[in-house]
């Protein structure tokens, strides 16, 4: 398909879904905190959702070998799930990539390694093969510094690197994480950060993980997830690649 037609099939495909009960939609509160000691346009929004409680753990590739031994069910993967897949992008055999005349940039205000990348103003009017090849380059770019970061990192978990990607219409952002969850001490039931959370949208499945939340803070908990910033390091070594 297209991405003009993917496009087109979502809503569709979302009304088909919820009709027969593949997407739920659960009740939820939202309250506000700030952190990080930077100044946003809005502050952190917390979302407590006491449904999700009721939500099966999914196994991932750093929860440990005794977990590898379990099958491991990947919604993202073959086979599909008929009422939530809206298609396949066609892949095309020699495919070109644009040299890009802006580069990789970091946020030094946070705590926690990122990186991201300013899309050219003029993105939005251009045509599906050059809008195609500008991100296709741009997330190459950025996952390279993703890895190279993990690479620093001599104490990151075994197994496949974990990511998060942030896209909005001026930038995309690659977040290198160690782990998909943040341990609450004494419990069982850790706070799980996907990429919302490192927008600024954390979700918690009880008033107990909320309280957690508070008074651990938020910037911990994403510094315990994320990877510490070695960007001067990259840097640094660019610079001595490109002499």
């Amino acid at each position: 398909m297209s991405p003009s037609n993917i496009i087109a099939t979502v809503p569709k495909k979302f009304e088909n879904a919820r009709q027969t009960g593949d997407l739920l939609l659960f009740q939820s509160t939202i309250t506000r905190h700030q952190d990080l000691g930077v100044e946003f346009a809005q502050q952190f929004e917390v979302r407590l959702c006491p449904a999700l409680q009721k939500k099966p753990h999914l196994i991932s590739d750093h929860d440990g070998d005794s977990a590898q031994e379990k099958d491991h069910f990947d919604p993202f993967n073959p086979p599909y799930n008929p009422n939530l897949h809206v298609g396949d992008l066609q892949d095309e055999d020699g495919a070109e990539y644009v040299v890009l005349a802006y580069k990789p940039f970091s946020l030094s205000k946070l705590q926690y390694a990122n990186h991201i990348f300013r899309l050219p103003a003029h993105l939005p009017s251009s045509s599906t093969d050059q809008l195609e090849k500008t991100l296709s380059s741009v997330f190459l770019a950025l996952l390279d510094l993703v890895v190279s970061t993990i690479r620093h990192d001599p104490n990151y978990p075994p197994g496949k690197p974990s990511y998060n990607v942030l896209i909005t219409l001026e930038h995309i952002h690659l977040i290198p994480r160690r782990r998909e969850d943040y341990a609450i001490p004494g419990t069982v039931s850790p706070i799980n950060v996907n990429a919302l959370g490192f927008a600024g949208m954390l979700l918690v499945k009880s008033e107990e993980e909320l309280d957690f939340l508070k008074k651990e803070s938020i910037g911990k908990i994403l510094c315990g997830v994320g990877l510490q910033s070695v960007h001067d390091i990259q840097v640094a070594e660019t610079v001595t690649e490109a002499e």
